[in-house]
C-alpha cells in the first residue's frame, strides 16, 4: 500500500497515458472484519474493467478518499490483467469514494480517472429517500416579474446527502443542506410552460424522485415601472448628455453650455435664443402611466412658454406627445398626448420666481394629469388613455425640438418615468441627485469545481449580462465554464469537462463579470455594450450587429449561458470590427458537429484603462502569438493585487475546439495560453490566437 497523499487536482497537462477509458463497473462485496478497540475496520472489493489493448499499461492506481473527486489515499494494483483490489482498514459507519486510473511502471504515464463510485461501510442500505416539493408563491400561474422559492421535503432513514431541482430535463440547482430549497428568479424569458422535479441521494447512492409540479409562467412584457431617463449633466466638458437610467437614452447638446452652478453639482445654462438638448426621438412607454421632473433657474420670462422638456412636431396644442414648460403669470403648463387626443393642465399663477431654484414635476396616472412646484401640487385635471409613443417624433430639453420656445436659464437634475409618482416620492426625488450615470456592473472570482455552485449578486440587476469563460490549470484536463439561470439575483456556474473524459474536475479559479444589458459610455468617453444572443450555428459562424459602432474595434469576451444539452460546448468569436463580429458554437471534435439552440452573453470593450466606481480595470489584447504553450502577457501598469482576469480568443485562426487557460498570476503579469481537448487525437498544437482580455480589482 502506498501513503502517498493524492488529490484529483494533481492532473498536469501531458499526464494522459491513453485516450482508452475504463470504468468501474460494480462494487461485488463488501464484507466485515472483526471489531477492534471498539472501532469498525472493513474491508471492499472493486472490480473493474482491465485495459488489455495497450502496451504501455503495467498496472492500475486505486485512489480513494471521504469527500468526492478528494482522495487521500491510493493502492498500487500491478498487472495489466489485474480488475480487482481490496481496499483494507475502511472506518464503519463512513462514506467512501473510489476511482481508478491506468499506469505504466512508474507511473509516470497515467491515463484519465475512471467514473467515482461510493460506498457507506458496512452499510446495506437500498432504500432510497423520499422526497416532495412545492413552490412559494403557489402558483400555479406567475404573471410578473419575482422569485419563486421551491421547497423539497427530503427524508432517509440513513441521511440525505443532496438534493437536485430539474426544469423539465435541465438540472437547475443542487442544495445539500437542509431545508432543501432552489430560488426560481423569474423573467419574461421564461413564459411558458414548466415541469419542476427533484431527486434526492443518500449516502448509498440510492435516488428518490420527487413530484412533479406543473407551473406557467405569463409574464406582462411591458417596461416595468421605473425611471426611462435622467440627466445629471455631470459629464466631461463635451457635446454628450449621458442617460444615469441606464437605459441609454442619451442626448446631445446644441448651443447649450456647462456650469458648475447647479443645483446639485453641474447644470446647463440655455440662452434663450436657440440652445438645446437633443434627445432623439425619446419615448416613454409607460401605458397609462408618466413622470416628468425638473430642477429649473428662470433668468427671465421673456419667452412665457420656455420649454424645459418636450417631445413634438410643433407648437400647436396637438402637435405634442408630452411637454412641461414655463407659461404666463409665473406658472408651469403640462400637455399630454393620450388617448390619440392632447390635453393641456396649466398650473396656479405666481408659483415660480425668475432667479430662484423650482423643482417643477408632472405626473399622469391614467386618470389625472397633475402638476407639482417644489413638491406640491399647484393643479389637475382629469385625463384617460394610453400614452401615444411615436419613435418618429423628435424629444428635447431647453426648447421645442424645431426651435421657437427657448428657456432663458439653468436646466438640472431632468428625470422621466413611466409612471406616476406619488407626492412623497416626488419630495424623496426633490433631494436626490441624479449624478453622473454609474455603469451597473460586477466582478468576482470563485472557486468552482464539476458540481453546480450558486452565486449571489451583491446587489440586483434589471438585466444581467454574465461573462465568466477562463479557467485555471489546477487540473490539468480540457475543460468549459458552463453558466445556467441567470437572474436578478445571481447564476449558476460549474466545470464541465468535455465529453471524452470522466466528468470529474478540481476546483479551478475562475473570474466573471457582471453587466447590465445594454449600451453605456463610460467617463472617459469610451463605449462598452453588453448583449446577448442565441444561436444553434455549431462549427460554423452567425454576424451580429452592435447596438452602435465602436470608435475602436472592441475587445468581444462571450460564454455559453444556458444549458439546452448535456453535450459540452463552447463559443467561438471571429472578425470583430467596429460594427459587429461573427459568433458560433463547438462541440469536442469527435462529435458530430450539431447542437440546439444555446444562449450566449457576451460584453464588448473598447481597450481603455481607469476606474469605475469602486473598480479598476483594464481592457486588452495581446498580438497575434498565443498558442498552445504559455505566454506572459504582462499588464499595462501594475495592480496593488493578482487581478480578477478574464480572457478569450479573439480570432478563430485555429479551427479545433479550443478554450484559453492561465497559471502564474501576480500584480503585473499572467501565463496564458490555447488548451485543445483530445477527443479527436492526441494532438494539442494550436497556431497563434489574439486572446482579449479584461482585468479587474477593487479600486482603493
Amino acid at each position: 500500500m502506498c501513503n502517498v497523499p493524492q488529490t484529483r487536482g494533481s492532473k498536469g497537462r501531458s499526464s494522459l497515458l491513453s485516450v482508452v477509458r475504463r470504468s468501474i463497473l460494480v462494487v461485488t462485496s463488501i464484507f466485515a472484519l472483526a471489531f477492534t478497540a471498539g472501532a469498525g475496520a472493513e474491508s471492499i472489493v472493486l472490480e473493474w474493467d482491465a485495459v488489455l489493448d495497450d502496451p504501455e499499461v503495467s498496472g492500475y492506481e486505486v485512489h480513494y478518499g471521504l469527500q468526492s473527486g478528494q482522495h487521500q489515499w491510493l493502492l498500487k494494483a500491478s498487472g495489466a490483467a489485474t480488475s480487482t483490489q481490496i481496499v483494507e482498514s475502511l472506518e464503519s459507519g463512513s462514506t467512501y469514494y473510489f476511482a481508478v486510473r491506468s499506469c505504466n511502471d512508474d507511473c509516470s504515464k497515467v491515463s484519465a480517472f475512471s467514473n467515482e463510485v461510493s460506498a457507506t461501510i458496512g452499510s446495506t442500505d437500498t432504500t432510497p429517500p423520499t422526497v416532495s416539493i412545492s413552490t412559494s408563491p403557489t402558483g400555479p400561474t406567475y404573471t410578473s416579474a419575482q422569485t419563486v422559492t421551491i421547497s423539497a421535503a427530503a427524508t432517509d432513514d440513513q441521511g440525505v446527502t443532496r438534493v437536485e431541482f430539474y426544469d423539465g430535463t435541465t438540472l437547475k440547482g443542487t442544495d445539500t443542506t437542509s431545508p432543501y430549497s432552489y430560488a426560481w428568479g423569474i423573467t419574461g424569458a421564461d413564459n411558458g410552460s414548466h415541469t419542476w422535479t427533484a431527486k434526492a441521494y443518500d449516502a448509498a447512492g440510492n435516488v428518490g424522485a420527487s413530484n412533479a409540479l406543473s407551473r406557467t409562467v405569463d409574464t406582462d412584457d411591458d417596461i416595468p415601472l421605473g425611471l426611462v431617463a435622467a440627466y445629471g449633466f455631470e459629464e466631461p466638458a463635451d457635446t454628450a448628455v449621458l442617460d444615469a437610467s441606464g437605459n441609454g437614452n442619451d442626448g446631445v447638446i446644441s448651443g447649450a453650455t456647462r456650469t458648475t452652478a447647479g443645483r446639485f453639482g453641474d447644470a446647463l445654462s440655455f440662452d434663450g435664443v436657440d440652445d438645446w438638448v437633443d434627445l432623439s426621438a425619446l419615448d416613454v412607454d409607460g401605458g397609462e402611466g408618466l413622470t416628468i421632473s425638473v430642477w429649473m433657474k428662470a433668468d427671465d420670462f421673456g419667452t412665457s412658454d420656455g420649454r424645459l422638456v418636450s417631445k413634438a412636431t410643433g407648437v400647436n396644442d396637438d402637435d405634442h406627445y408630452w411637454m412641461l414648460s414655463t407659461f404666463t403669470n409665473n406658472s408651469v403648463r403640462f400637455r399630454l398626448k393620450a388617448g390619440g387626443s392632447t390635453t393641456t393642465l396649466i398650473s396656479d399663477s405666481g408659483v415660480i420666481a425668475a432667479g430662484q431654484w423650482h423643482y417643477v414635476t408632472a405626473t399622469y396616472d391614467g386618470q389625472q394629469m397633475r402638476l407639482y412646484v417644489d413638491g406640491v401640487e399647484f393643479g389637475s385635471t382629469a385625463k384617460t388613455g394610453v400614452i401615444d409613443t411615436n419613435g418618429g417624433v423628435p424629444a428635447a430639453i431647453g426648447d421645442q425640438p424645431q426651435g421657437g420656445r427657448p428657456f432663458d436659464g439653468l436646466i438640472d437634475e431632468v428625470r422621466l418615468y413611466n409612471g406616476a409618482l406619488t407626492a412623497e416620492q416626488i419630495q424623496a426625488d426633490m433631494v436626490a441627485t441624479v449624478g453622473y450615470p454609474v455603469l451597473g456592473m460586477e466582478m468576482g472570482e470563485i472557486d468552482v469545481a464539476d458540481e453546480w455552485q450558486r452565486v449571489d449578486f451583491a446587489q440586483p440587476f434589471l438585466d444581467a449580462v454574465v461573462v465568466a469563460q477562463t479557467l485555471s490549470a489546477n487540473d490539468g484536463s480540457p475543460a468549459v465554464v458552463r453558466v445556467d439561470g441567470i437572474d436578478a439575483d445571481g447564476f449558476w456556474i460549474r466545470v464541465q469537462e468535455w465529453d471524452y473524459l470522466d466528468g470529474y474536475h478540481a476546483s479551478e479559479v475562475v473570474g466573471y463579470l457582471v453587466m447590465e444589458r445594454g449600451r453605456h459610455q463610460l467617463a472617459d468617453g469610451s463605449w462598452v455594450e453588453a448583449g446577448r444572443l442565441q444561436t444553434s450555428t455549431t462549427n460554423a459562424f452567425d454576424h451580429t450587429t452592435f447596438d452602435g459602432p465602436f470608435a475602436v474595434t472592441p475587445v468581444v469576451l462571450m460564454g455559453v449561458t444556458s444549458v439546452s444539452e448535456d453535450e459540452a460546448v463552447t463559443a467561438r468569436v471571429r472578425k470583430i470590427d467596429l460594427d459587429g463580429f461573427e459568433f458560433g458554437l463547438r462541440e469536442q471534435e469527435a462529435n458530430v458537429q450539431t447542437h440546439v439552440v444555446e444562449t450566449i452573453d457576451y460584453i464588448a470593450w473598447e481597450p481603455s484603462s481607469g476606474v469605475i466606481g469602486d473598480l479598476r480595470y483594464e481592457v486588452g489584447r495581446t498580438l497575434d502569438k498565443v498558442q498552445d504553450l504559455p505566454h506572459t502577457l504582462v499588464y499595462n501598469s501594475a495592480f496593488d493585487l493578482p487581478p480578477v482576469l478574464i480572457a478569450g480568443m479573439q480570432t478563430t485562426d485555429g479551427g479545433d475546439t479550443a478554450s484559453v487557460r492561465w497559471q502564474n498570476r501576480s500584480a503585473g503579469a499572467v501565463d496564458v495560453w490555447v488548451d485543445e481537448e483530445q477527443s479527436l487525437n492526441s494532438e494539442i498544437a494550436h497556431t497563434t490566437e489574439v486572446v482579449g482580455y479584461f482585468l479587474l480589482e477593487f479600486a482603493d
